[in-house]
């Protein structure tokens, strides 16, 4: 590869990868264990609940209310998708972060309709003691991670979990997997393979038109997230933003 093509893309690499960051926000109960051992997107600390959403939807069929209660049909509908993914999504603003976390805005829900469960005589009468004690659980564990303080986390866009990762434009309906991101070298490769040509051949202009797709995202500064699947290392991971 020609010296100047290296030189802009190790500019572009440094300034717009390396120097850029995107950002999400974690419960502080897992403050310690990130600090510690990184971030696992494969390890989701809300699943363990799916088990009881299930069981309180099967007395809600068995008692025939789930037309009376579809608004819990459509949170364990998203309790479904969202408690057995193994990904994260990190925004490219604090701002975006800070508003927005799916499975707490889940948890939410949850915690809005076991609460007033809970508060309706002709409910509860319906309901054995035992059945009660399950609904009363589930508002206990939601309402705990609902209350719970949030800090924040940032990754480097060079960080070499995002190689193979998701690429997702706010707003739009289009994505992209392996975008160019991670470290030096895994950058450097993807560009050549979206230029089409040998690597001796490559001119800056084939590289600018090759990463043209992410200009507003990653220099104009539109929104966007990227989706995570794999460990992040702590060593990668900064912390108190």
């Amino acid at each position: 590869m020609k010296k100047e093509v290296v030189k802009y893309l190790e500019r572009y690499w440094n300034y717009y990868i390396h120097e850029n960051y995107v950002y999400r926000a974690f419960p502080r109960l897992l403050h310690h264990e990130i600090q510690e051992k990184g971030i696992n997107p494969k390890k989701n600390h809300l699943a363990k609940y799916k088990k009881e959403l299930e069981q309180l939807w099967k007395i809600l069929e068995a008692k025939s209310l789930t037309q009376q209660f579809f608004e819990f049909g459509r949170l364990l509908t998203l309790a479904r998708k969202s408690l057995g993914e193994h990904s994260l999504d990190f925004a490219s603003s604090i701002e975006e972060a800070r508003s927005f976390n799916e499975s707490w805005a889940l948890v939410e829900g949850i915690n809005k309709f076991a609460t007033n469960l809970l508060v309706q005589p002709s409910f509860l009468s319906m309901l054995s003691p035992e059945e009660v004690k399950l609904a009363t659980k589930i508002q206990r564990w939601s309402e705990k991670w609902k209350s719970m303080e949030f800090f924040l986390v940032k990754l480097r866009l060079s960080t070499p979990a995002f190689q193979e990762s998701l690429f997702q434009f706010v707003g739009s309906k289009d994505q992209e997997s392996s975008l160019a991101v991670g470290s030096w070298k895994y950058f450097k490769t993807r560009v050549v393979k979206k230029t089409g040509k040998k690597s001796k051949d490559i001119t800056i202009a084939d590289v600018e038109i090759a990463l043209e797709k992410y200009h507003p995202f990653l220099v104009a500064k539109r929104p966007f997230s990227v989706r995570v699947y794999k460990k992040v290392p702590k060593e990668e991971v900064e912390m108190g933003v």
